[in-house]
């Protein structure tokens, strides 16, 4: 059994080996018929589709170019903005900061504590705290 089957195996390889050999040759054939074909139009016209395909190539290089240069400015834009937007939430926060400082002096005053224990308490200086002192006051 095994020598059938290998004696079938070397007929299909022969058999394709020959069909490949035929269509090499049939390639070959038809190649040369276009060859032989060719018109001078026919040669003008396949110069002028080289010469397309390179223009839109360049065009499409072109615009991979830009649309890089546009990714990269809008990066740049949207980094610039987000730093914008972080100075000004610092900027909100110091006032917040600021109002709270005030609050708390104020309600440290107003429950009878001295200057020394709300600098110490709230790790603010003398200076700032009597100035928040002076300016309730009034």
């Amino acid at each position: 059994m095994p020598i059938v089957l290998i004696i079938i195996a070397v007929l299909l390889i022969t058999f394709n080996i020959k069909a490949i050999k035929n269509e090499d040759k049939k390639f070959k054939d038809v190649l040369d018929e276009k060859e032989r074909s060719m018109t001078p139009s026919d040669i003008a016209i396949g110069e002028i589709r080289k010469d397309v395909a390179e223009s839109l190539l360049e065009i499409q290089q072109d615009i991979e170019l830009l649309k890089h240069s546009v990714i990269k400015y809008d990066k740049e834009q949207d980094k610039e903005n987000d730093k914008e937007e972080e100075n000004k939430e610092e900027e909100n926060e110091e006032k917040i900061d600021e109002n709270n400082k005030v609050t708390a002096v104020i309600k440290l005053l107003s429950i009878g504590k001295d200057v020394d224990e709300i600098s110490t308490e709230l790790n603010l200086g003398k200076g700032e705290v009597l100035l928040i002192k002076e300016l309730y006051k009034k």
